[in-house]
């Protein structure tokens, strides 16, 4: 039950943060719309999905290999 609530809050999660950067993307001044500004948050965002990512993956490694000690 714990982790069907925590991928459920998760998901509202993404989605209100979704609804609140399309509020805000009609907020900013055209200069922060520029190219160099829209490189940089990719590169932002990137280098969070790969940290995300890397701490999934070790956590589900040190999760199977606590399961195959106890086995």
């Amino acid at each position: 039950m714990t982790a069907i609530f925590i991928s459920l809050a998760a998901g509202v999660l993404t989605f209100c943060f979704g609804m609140l950067g399309h509020y805000l993307h009609r907020l900013l001044p055209e200069r922060h719309m520029s190219t160099g500004s829209k490189e940089m948050i990719g590169g932002i965002i990137g280098l969070v999905s790969l940290l995300l990512t890397g701490a999934a993956v070790r956590r589900a490694q040190l999760a199977a290999g606590a399961e195959s000690l106890q086995a």
